[in-house]
Order: structure tokens, then sequence, then C-alpha cells
């Protein structure tokens, strides 16, 4: 029985521990490429990392030369998971669950708001002559994410893309940001 328990513990915390992991990961990398690329980074709060995608506040600014980069965490629960947007200023979940043999049926979450993030939280003046850059940073990520019309066709949303005023990004391609505007800004 204490074995039983274990393990629907273990299946139950699991993507908790996974976002966690993540999360920790993803902190390091920033940290490292911010130093790395001289870039200062201002955390709204101490545990900026477990920011979760319905707090209002960005978790994090990156300073760099000309821009500053307003970070808002948004993470995906299970990997297989697919995120979709909508003109609406909604998003929900679409798990692929198998019904039969080589066939899945797509099962919907209810459509949640995105909030209205506050990337101007804790801004300082000397800031202002600085382009700002709204990021919403997907992490962990799921398989997919899209973006479905009013006429309900669904189409792939890349890095770089714009959701609610912000640009999307998972952690790998936000690095990548990161690494073009130091070649930029070094020009």
């Amino acid at each position: 029985m204490i074995i039983l328990i274990l393990i629907a513990l273990i299946i139950i915390t699991f993507p908790f521990t996974r976002l966690w992991v993540k999360r920790i990961r993803l902190s390091i990398k920033i940290r490292v490429m911010c130093k790395k690329h001289g870039f200062s980074t201002f955390p709204i709060h101490k545990l900026w990392f477990l920011g979760r995608r319905n707090s209002l506040k960005c978790d994090i600014y990156i300073e760099t030369k000309n821009e500053i980069l307003g970070l808002k965490l948004f993470s995906v629960q299970r990997k297989n998971s697919i995120l979709i947007f909508d003109e609406k200023g909604t998003y929900i979940n679409r798990k692929r669950r198998p019904i039969s043999l080589g066939s899945f049926a797509n099962i919907d979450s209810k459509a949640k708001r995105i909030p209205d993030y506050n990337f101007r939280y804790d801004f300082r003046p000397t800031w202002e002559i600085k382009t700002p850059k709204n990021i919403l940073l997907i992490n962990p990520v799921c398989n997919e994410i899209l973006f479905r019309k009013r006429n309900g066709n669904e189409t792939i949303l890349g890095s770089g893309d714009v959701i609610n005023g912000m640009y999307l990004y998972p952690l790998s391609r936000f690095l990548g940001l990161l690494e073009h505007i130091n070649d930029t800004e070094n020009i």
C-alpha cells in the first residue's frame, strides 16, 4: 500500500518538480548569459524564476545598452500539450489523449484570459530613454504553440511572434535573442 501511495505521489508531483528544475536552469542560463554580455538584471521578487502565469507583474528586467527587456514567465505543465492563443486575448491548453492505436482525441481546457501583465512595475526613470520590449517567456515549453483566428483556423506561432503586445519566446530562442542584441549593440 505504501508503494502505491509513493507511486501516486510521484505521478502527481512530477509536473511541479519538472517546473522547478526547468526554472532553476532558466535562472542560471539567463544570469550566465547576462553576465557574459554585461547586461544588468533586475528581479521583481527574490524567487522571480518561479513566477506564475497568473501573477500580474513581470518577473525580471534585463537592461542592455539600448533596450529594457521585461520578462513574464508563462509555464505549461505537460510537454506533450499544445498551447493555443486567440484574438480575444485568451488561451487554452490542448491535451492529446490516445483513444486507440495510432489515433488521438484532442481535449481542450476551458479558455482562460491572458492577464494584463504590468511591464512598468518598478520601472526606473533612467530606463525611459531605452526601448522597452515585453517578452512572454514560455518555460517549460509545450509541444506546440498555436494561434487561433476568428474563423477557427490555427497557425503555428514562432519565436518573436507578438501576442497581446508581448513577444513570445522559449528559453533557447530568448538566449539567442540576447546573443543577437549583444552583436547588434556592439556594431
